[in-house]
């Protein structure tokens, strides 16, 4: 089925009662969480590569600085950000919750001589990701791990998770900040890149999964500020600052869904017909289209203990 079919759009009521019961099988429990990033992430290293900057490989929101600033340029603007929010120095052991494909550590590293320990639960990005942590020579001070936030141990002086707050998933974001709390140092500080929803459409939302859920981002599920700030508050955090950078990400989307498009026939070659690539055109444009409009936005958050 195409994705620009109405009905995967607009179902009716028993296809989305069907959906409903389907998102709630996709529980972000340790089992759970594993399959739905492997579901995700199971398209391949390669695919990525393909329309993610190469500098960075990235898949979060950029910060342009300048309208011509080229989208590797924006995402190490970005990680100047984060490290400035986080106070980061070359003192600091940093925890990077949700690790990616390396782009954060290696720049935090090189840009202020922290020492960093990334967690992630795909076993492919870990295998990129720990390879390019070789080839930049910072094997010394970069540890990725295959694990799990929830079983986490040992004690950090700053934490940092960039756009993985989206698939912890509701019943799980107390969890998420209390385990952060137990590993953050008394004076740590935590910085956060997190994707909201405006509290009045939170709960219909996270009730009936909408078309990212179900074709893009299984189990995933975007929260509110309000939602947030219950779950930090309860773990003993508080937001010592925030800033919104929704819009920066029509900018990304778009420099994205052009190397997406400028690559279609190696798409294709991969085994990505037609039928996927619009699919993926219209995740892109449905996502511009939310953020142009303030109908979702992204936020830099820094938390310290309440």
């Amino acid at each position: 089925m195409s994705s620009l079919d109405p009905a995967a759009i607009n179902p009716g009521p028993l296809s989305r009662f069907a959906h409903r019961i389907l998102h709630t099988r996709r529980r972000n429990t340790p089992q759970g969480s594993r399959r739905n990033i492997h579901e995700h992430y199971n398209l391949g290293n390669d695919f990525y590569c393909l329309w993610l900057d190469p500098e960075t490989l990235l898949y979060s929101c950029a910060v342009f600085e300048r309208p011509d600033q080229t989208l590797a340029d924006a995402q190490i603007a970005k990680i100047r950000r984060v490290l400035e929010m986080a106070g980061i120095r070359p003192e600091h052991h940093v925890l990077e919750i949700g690790c990616g494909w390396g782009g954060f550590a290696i720049e935090a590293v090189r840009l202020t001589g922290c020492r960093v320990t990334g967690i992630t639960i795909s076993e492919a990005q870990l295998e990129l990701a720990q390879a390019r942590v070789q080839a930049a020579g910072l094997a010394d001070r970069i540890e990725l791990r295959l694990l799990d936030y929830r079983d986490l141990d040992g004690r950090y002086d700053r934490i940092v998770s960039i756009e993985m707050l989206e698939a912890v998933g509701h019943e799980y974001f107390e969890c998420f900040f209390r385990k952060c709390t137990g590993v953050l140092k008394p004076e740590g500080r935590l910085a956060l890149q997190v994707i909201t929803i405006p509290h009045e459409r939170y709960e219909p939302y996270r009730r009936s999964p909408d078309w990212i859920q179900k074709h893009i981002f299984p189990g995933g599920v975007l929260p509110s500020r309000e939602i947030l700030a219950t779950a930090m508050e309860t773990a003993g955090l508080r937001i010592g600052q925030a800033d919104n950078i929704g819009q920066h990400y029509p900018p990304t989307l778009r420099a994205w869904r052009e190397q997406f498009n400028a690559h279609a026939a190696d798409l294709s070659r991969m085994g990505f017909d037609t039928t996927f690539q619009r699919k993926w055109n219209y995740y892109f444009a449905y996502c511009e289209a939310g953020f142009a409009t303030g109908h979702i936005d992204d936020w830099l958050l820094a938390l310290v203990r309440r």
